[in-house]
């Protein structure tokens, strides 16, 4: 697995984009000191001086401190214990290449405006559920004749575009009647 870090514009905050799902939730968040995560690399971080929480989406950890706490006393053990809790090989800065999300054409009958921001969310959509099938989707906006598909950054275009054109295309994402 394959990793980037991103500072936000909230000081107190890290979020690391991984190429791999990490959860299948819209969120998993725990605190620090009063929720107990199911893995033990969470746990670790969680206790970890100065952390305040740890959320979990499809594609990205988000670390947020305390006021007071300083990055450089959190940021070595914290990806020590990530890069080994997820098995991420290359740890590095994020550099944005390109837009995280996209448009589709939709030529079937109009979708209702839905938002479906996990993997799990979308269960019972079969056509959201086909997308997220695609390594790399994140999120998926059904709208009228569009879908607006966000994606993690670390995948790009060129490998996603034509896997989800493909599938709206040949109807392999469209739900059966």
């Amino acid at each position: 697995m394959n990793a980037v870090r991103e500072f936000p514009p909230n000081p107190h905050a890290l979020v690391v984009h991984t190429d791999s799902l990490v959860t299948d939730e819209i969120v998993e968040t725990y605190l620090a000191g009063s929720s107990v995560p199911p893995v033990v690399w969470m746990r670790a971080v969680l206790e970890l001086p100065g952390v305040r929480v740890l959320s979990l989406n499809a594609y990205k950890v988000r670390l947020q401190k305390h006021k007071e706490a300083r990055w450089g006393d959190i940021m070595g053990p914290f990806e020590r214990v990530l890069c080994d809790g997820l098995d991420i090989e290359q740890l590095s800065d994020l550099v944005e290449a390109e837009s995280r999300s996209r448009r589709f054409a939709w030529h079937g009958a109009p979708l209702e405006r839905r938002v479906y921001e996990g993997k799990r969310q979308a269960l019972e959509d079969p056509l959201a559920g086909v997308l997220f099938e695609i390594a790399g989707v994140a999120e998926i906006i059904f709208d009228g004749h569009e879908i607006e598909i966000r994606k993690c950054p670390l995948r790009r275009w060129r490998e996603l575009a034509p896997e989800i054109t493909s599938r709206l295309a040949t109807g392999s994402a469209v739900p059966a009647s």
